[in-house]
């Protein structure tokens, strides 16, 4: 992996010039990035969403620089840059069951400059320089969210064109074992993985997307996200309600910015309510860790029958092609994006390389489907058959 030798970062709360940028390097696997922000209260958030999944601190060399200005005369001197023919759009960030498209323009030889206007964000990719500048209008509330999800994106692309396969699924770790749940939006994977949370002592791992580095592989790794908690699963843990409103996470703010400074909790119009990754674990009162090995893959299935739930084995060929459908962007015949490629990066995956390295895990890992039923979550009991079957 070709990457570009910078200065050391400083720390992100000791910078001599107060308009100056403050940085922070941050990797995950073998891609280390250069990360900055106008304000460096938005670098500590970052630091915070993407730990321990990615590592924080000084490396050598990075294969690119990202920075995020918050500066709204600059916004509206790019937004006004945009030329009136030319634009197309671009394939920029990949989602569960969708890829965002923006438009995009030339901005500059070798440089595409996008824009979204639903978070205010123009991003600036100088491909040749490795840099990505995301520009915002001071007081934007989503440009955090948007810093990350470029991050994010660099992190993502290059895990899948280094030979890694991305899965729709939470993931929790105990003494180093790791299980997977593993389906499509609306199967029950976070609801279980917050049941399970509570009541087997393991650590939380992710949410909604796992990274399998390589074929070869059996370590499990989280790649951050929202954590999106629905109506229908707060109405299975009421108390975690009351302390959400209580403490006054949303994703947006820091464990110590909810803390200083109290607000009612706002759901999105449809009832659901995001969270970071570090203050679900801080509401669970559990520990976050970056990988586990992949011991246990379970498949949720909503039964409606009156009882506790059960785990019924998998055979091989059912297995397989239930993770198949878990590939993130399954549906898709893309899986990477193009808005933050270099011009060094190996050839995206193709989706039989995809399902032979998912074929392949489902192969190796005990593999379950989780039956649930009405009152899988009244008592401890189907937490303590998937503990059971986690110890092996």
């Amino acid at each position: 992996m070709a990457t570009v030798p910078l200065a050391r970062p400083g720390s992100a709360s000791v910078v001599a010039d107060p308009t100056a940028p403050a940085f922070e390097g941050f990797t995950y696997g073998e891609l280390s990035l250069l990360v900055g922000s106008s304000r460096p209260a938005s670098l500590r958030w970052l630091a915070e969403f993407l730990a321990p999944a990615f590592r924080l601190g000084p490396r050598d060399a990075y294969r690119a620089t990202v920075t995020l200005e918050e500066d709204s005369r600059r916004y509206k001197e790019l937004r006004l840059g945009r030329p009136p023919v030319g634009t197309v759009e671009l394939d920029c960030f990949v989602n569960d069951t969708d890829v965002i498209r923006l438009p995009a323009w030339a901005s500059a030889p070798g440089a595409t400059t996008a824009f979204q206007r639903r978070s205010r964000a123009l991003y600036a990719v100088d491909r040749e320089r490795r840099s990505v500048t995301v520009v915002s209008p001071e007081g934007n509330p989503t440009a955090r969210t948007a810093l990350m999800r470029v991050v994010r994106e660099l992190a993502m692309n290059r895990s899948l064109r280094d030979g890694g396969v991305l899965l729709h699924a939470a993931g929790l770790a105990r003494e180093g074992r790791a299980m997977l749940i593993a389906g499509p939006k609306h199967a029950g994977k976070t609801t279980l993985l917050l049941h399970l949370l509570r009541h087997t002592g393991a650590d939380f791992v992710a949410n909604d997307r796992v990274l399998l580095p390589s074929a070869t592989s059996t370590t499990l790794r989280g790649m951050p996200s929202i954590v999106t908690l629905r109506p229908g699963t707060l109405a299975f843990f009421p108390g975690l309600q009351r302390d959400l409103q209580r403490r006054s996470y949303y994703y947006r703010r820091t464990l110590a910015e909810a803390a200083a400074r109290p607000r009612p909790v706002r759901p999105w119009p449809d009832g659901r309510v995001g969270l970071s990754p570090a203050q679900l674990c801080a509401l669970l009162g559990v520990a976050p860790t970056a990988e586990g090995t992949a011991s246990v893959i379970l498949f949720p299935r909503v039964t409606g029958s009156p009882d506790t739930g059960r785990l019924v084995d998998l055979t091989p060929d059912d297995a397989r092609a239930r993770l198949r459908r878990a590939l993130l962007s399954a549906g898709l015949s893309k899986k990477t994006s193009d808005l933050v490629t270099f011009p060094d990066d190996p050839p995206a995956p193709d989706h039989e390389q995809l399902e032979a390295l998912s074929g392949a895990l489902a192969e190796r890992v005990h593999c379950l489907e989780c039956q649930l039923g009405t009152r899988s979550y009244e008592t401890g009991a189907l937490a303590a058959e998937c503990l059971r079957v986690l110890a092996g």
